[in-house]
């Protein structure tokens, strides 16, 4: 699932206008852990991936407000991607256990954006699973100072629309 700057989807009731599309390559770090995540049905092993990883980021703007959200979606995965917003906290929350961590790059960006090609930063990805929910917790530490944390969820792609009717056209017109 792709979408462009201006495209307007719906998540979890709400109407969202990309604003902008990020494109990353993750260089994974040689270490494994397991486990077993109740929601996805599936056992993942870290850093016994060869190569990189690819994902996008969509910087979301809701239709009528102002808190911007992030929609992840990794290149690859069918069933699950992660929508999160930047939060102020700067260590995850009590049981919250480190799920990932690498390098990430900036391959690509279209639209408003604070990120250039180039940019590259260490990251980290903590899960918190309960029963049939998966709470993610996000810090990125980039390379030349900033760091950023996110806070959110897994939530099934299937729960992502695009909207393209006469309500959605006027929201995306508004924004382009």
């Amino acid at each position: 699932m792709n979408f462009k700057c201006y495209d307007v989807v719906e998540i979890q009731g709400k109407r969202y206008v990309v604003i902008e599309v990020i494109s990353y390559q993750e260089f994974i770090i040689e270490k494994t852990v397991n486990y077993t995540l109740n929601d996805e049905m599936y056992n993942n092993e870290l850093g016994t991936h060869k190569g990189a990883k690819n994902w996008t980021e969509y910087g979301l703007m809701p239709v009528d407000g102002e808190d911007k959200k992030w929609l992840t979606i990794v290149n690859g995965e069918k069933g699950y991607c992660t929508f999160s917003e930047t939060i102020l906290r700067s260590t995850p929350p009590k049981g919250y256990k480190l799920y990932d961590k690498g390098l990430q790059r900036v391959m690509s960006v279209k639209g408003e954006s604070k990120a250039r090609s180039g940019d590259k930063a260490d990251y980290k990805e903590y899960r918190s699973i309960k029963k049939d929910k998966t709470n993610v917790f996000f810090i990125e530490d980039w390379h030349g100072g900033l760091t950023d944390q996110a806070q959110g969820e897994r939530i099934r792609l299937s729960d992502v629309h695009r909207r393209r009717d006469q309500a959605a056209q006027a929201a995306s017109k508004k924004d382009s």
